[in-house]
């Protein structure tokens, strides 16, 4: 009877150790998880934190592009501005024979602005690059009315540059001493004034206003959305960053 007694006992606590055991296992193992969660929350937050860097740096080089953008769209307006006004210098003389006004610009006849922006040229895909989908909207908005100016202006080259400066070829009205040093304009200003009375010329100073309209149109929607997108980039920069 005793030996079944000790036999019992030392069952018992083997049981006990067992089961010690188990519950020591089990605690490694939830320790462990719970260090391999801990170190994969810290690598994913610095991991976050280095794109959030990189996104950061990436929108200030967009809004510095915008910035630069935005100065060439300015000075085409202006530009464009003074070419149509020599049309309708043009088209009062030629068309409607008025006789009291002086041209001051006549080389602007043949003049193509020089657009270059450098946001899309740079960077063609930089949407692709941002989370935010607000600003990536918008990113994408103002490459549209970037292609839309360049699909205007290739027509509005193709007017002047080929056309008009071929007329103008024609009829010998290119001053040459201004292609030598010279301060005179490019365009004879009183055969320029004879030419605009010619009918044939006046279909292509009507093509070319229609044109000169049409991308300054153009440009002036790219410069609101320009200014558009800069505002939603400041505002991600001071919200998120």
């Amino acid at each position: 009877m005793i030996k079944f007694f000790r036999h019992i006992r030392k069952q018992l606590l083997t049981e006990n150790k067992t089961g010690k055991y188990f519950k020591y296992a089990i605690g490694e193992i939830i320790l462990v998880v719970i260090g391999i969660l801990i170190a994969l929350g810290i690598n994913n937050w610095n991991e976050n934190r280095k794109y959030k860097s990189i996104e950061k740096d990436l929108l200030n080089t967009i809004t510095e592009n915008l910035k630069l953008d935005s100065l060439s769209f300015s000075k085409n307006l202006r530009r464009l501005g003074t070419i149509d006004s020599l049309h309708n210098q043009l088209y009062n003389i030629g068309v409607l024979g008025a006789t009291d006004i002086e041209i001051k610009h006549p080389s602007a006849i043949r003049s193509i602005i020089l657009y270059a922006p450098i946001g899309k040229k740079n960077d063609p895909f930089v949407a692709d690059k941002i989370k935010n989908t607000k600003v990536r909207q918008e990113i994408i908005k103002y490459f549209i009315s970037v292609d839309n100016i360049d699909e205007s202006l290739d027509q509005l080259k193709e007017i002047v540059g080929n056309q008009i400066r071929g007329y103008l070829r024609k009829k010998e009205a290119h001053n040459l001493s201004s292609a030598f040093g010279k301060n005179d304009e490019a365009v004879n200003k009183t055969l320029l004034i004879e030419i605009s009375k010619e009918p044939q010329f006046q279909q292509l100073l009507f093509e070319s206003n229609i044109k000169t309209k049409e991308v300054a149109y153009f440009i002036y929607l790219a410069l609101q959305q320009n200014s558009i997108l800069q505002n939603v980039i400041r505002r991600e920069i001071k919200n998120n960053y």
